[in-house]
């Protein structure tokens, strides 16, 4: 197989993080750490109930019991063997692995260190000079994205485009890079290194919107400028300041910055969904066996009983299928049996 950048080489190069590394990694590490390959998490969903549980290979195995309360079982550990979290292998080759590393370097070594460790007290905005570093390695997020990961799609046309730009970043206009639409937020994450693993990594794709979260950024693309509309996303931009944090044609590339508390606020509105997602689930098992609507107090039980804070669990544990299953079965048969009393009293 040939490489997917530059198409004439072999594609022998194995775990290429198509997410940088670096920024995504304390997210999903076990208690923040900043440990290649380390990674402990959970994969919720806007397209079903439950959650899946993943680690990587070198992930302590005494952590992973005291994580899961059990050992972890022979296919997740072959799972984490053969998969690491937005890595693969035999996409790319070896001498466009070291061009990723001359984009992602300057962009961690000089722009990075304004955002993390920073004190943005007060500050909404950070507005950065190089313009060039900070497009390729954005855009580069969104070119390996699409080319490694079927859930993030871009145009044939664009994509074509992106790799021009990338194997060229030096060289070509900065005015080529520029003309792609970019938002992105910086979600400052405050309280200590374990605070990082309440964000997320993933996409959010829908219509024309091509979202990516990467732990403490969150980068919103456009193919073209007669797409850009504001995205009802968790409030993450509104009309009056959505046009001002665009970057189309930029000189300086800006930055819009939550808070701590904006960037929570951001983070539970994302969790409501999935619990609505929970609701529908709970819904169909419920009219699948009784024929009729749960009421509110029963859907609230459920929730409440998946949710109950006086029982120590990770999220994942908490909400994964497994659990699911049990919590909304054992409230199914509580029912049947206080339905058949009823009957029964009836005669």
């Amino acid at each position: 197989m040939k490489c997917l950048l530059c198409g004439i080489n072999e594609a022998t190069r194995s775990n290429t993080h198509y997410l940088t590394d670096s920024i995504i990694r304390s997210a999903l590490n076990v208690d923040g750490k900043n440990i290649r390959d380390t990674g402990l998490f959970w994969q919720f969903s806007t397209q079903k109930a439950g959650a899946r549980f993943g680690f990587q290979q070198a992930t302590n195995i005494a952590k992973l019991e005291e994580v899961l309360g059990r050992q972890p079982t022979d296919e997740e550990i072959a799972h984490a063997v053969a998969e690491t979290a937005f890595s693969v292998d035999n996409h790319f080759c070896p001498s466009c692995e070291v061009h990723f590393g001359e984009i992602e370097r300057p962009f961690i070594e000089t722009t990075l260190p304004k955002f993390r460790g920073a004190d943005l007290t007060g500050i909404s905005e950070i507005g950065v000079e190089d313009v060039r570093i900070s497009r390729a390695f954005f855009l580069l997020q969104v070119l390996r994205s699409a080319l490694c990961d079927k859930a993030f799609n871009v145009s044939s046309g664009v994509l074509d485009d992106l790799k021009y730009l990338i194997l060229n970043f030096q060289d070509a206009d900065v005015t080529q890079f520029t003309k792609y639409p970019l938002l992105v937020t910086y979600l400052q994450t405050t309280g200590g290194q374990t605070a990082y693993t309440e964000n997320q990594v993933g996409f959010v794709v829908y219509d024309i919107h091509r979202i990516i979260l990467m732990n403490d950024f969150v980068v919103q693309f456009f193919e073209k400028e007669p797409d850009v509309v504001l995205a009802d996303f968790n409030d993450l931009y509104d009309l009056s300041d959505f046009e001002h944090f665009l970057n189309i044609h930029e000189e300086i590339f800006l930055f819009k910055i939550f808070s701590n508390k904006q960037r929570q606020s951001f983070l539970f509105s994302g969790f409501k969904e999935f619990l609505d997602i929970l609701v529908v689930y709970f819904r169909e098992k419920y009219v699948s066996r009784f024929k009729q609507e749960p009421s509110r107090r029963i859907i609230g039980h459920f929730l409440a009983t998946l949710s109950d804070q006086s029982l120590d669990m990770p999220l994942g544990i908490r909400y994964g299928d497994e659990r699911l299953e049990v919590v909304a079965n054992t409230i199914l048969d509580r029912v049947a049996r206080e339905t058949a009393k009823y009957r029964f009293w009836r005669r």
